[in-house]
């Protein structure tokens, strides 16, 4: 293959894993600071008024902590833990008024919000190495297979990321809603996510046409 060629599907390959980075780190320092434009991402709201110790109307919980609710967004978010578990009866420290799913099932949200955190970094990681990769490309044709090579495991990785946020908050989700409180997860935590598998897939895809 013409390097011209090569290159052209090269670029474009840079400019969504260029997409990619920077969604996966809007997602990763959501809820470290709650100024725009992180205060708007979150990954559940659900109403916890009569919850001790919790927001006394909507809580918005991120990876690394839970936070009041002003206009809909990120508002005196709590100490920063990475890979903070969601996990209402151990976030709040008590299990009066809790929903009964978290009470039943408590390993299954604290693991999958935990190893939530630990694939976005994995995905992070992926991603970058696949951007650095497919920059070598442009001039040398072997670094071509590795950048490929890398988005692929990033897009399987970024894919598990995406299942177990979906099963996890859209479960919390559910939890809250039985109780019947309102409950709702984050759009623009879900968009990104969601986008980035996709850019994984397109990238690989074009780096794998320009071997």
């Amino acid at each position: 293959m013409s390097a011209a060629r090569r290159i052209g599907f090269t670029v474009p390959s840079l400019f969504l894993l260029s997409g990619a980075i920077v969604l996966l780190f809007l997602l990763l320092l959501a809820g470290a600071y709650d100024k725009r434009p992180l205060n708007q991402i979150f990954f559940l709201e659900a109403d916890t008024h009569d919850i001790p110790n919790a927001p006394d109307n909507i809580c918005h919980w991120t990876l690394y902590n839970y936070c009041d609710s002003r206009e809909g967004k990120n508002y005196n978010c709590r100490p920063n833990n990475a890979a903070y578990p969601f996990l209402p009866q151990r976030n709040f420290g008590t299990e009066t008024n809790i929903p009964r799913d978290f009470i039943r099932s408590p390993r299954r949200y604290f693991y999958l919000s935990r190893f939530l955190y630990a694939f976005y970094v994995i995905d992070l990681f992926f991603a970058l190495l696949a951007f650095f990769a497919a920059l070598l490309a442009t001039c040398f044709r072997l670094a071509g297979y590795f950048a490929a090579a890398a988005s692929v495991f990033g897009l399987f990785c970024m894919s598990f990321s995406a299942a177990i946020m979906t099963g996890c908050y859209v479960l919390g989700q559910n939890a809250f809603r039985d109780e019947g409180r309102f409950a709702r997860v984050g759009a623009k935590a879900f968009a990104f996510t969601w986008t980035c598998v996709v850019l994984f897939f397109l990238s690989g895809l074009m780096l794998a046409l320009g071997l």
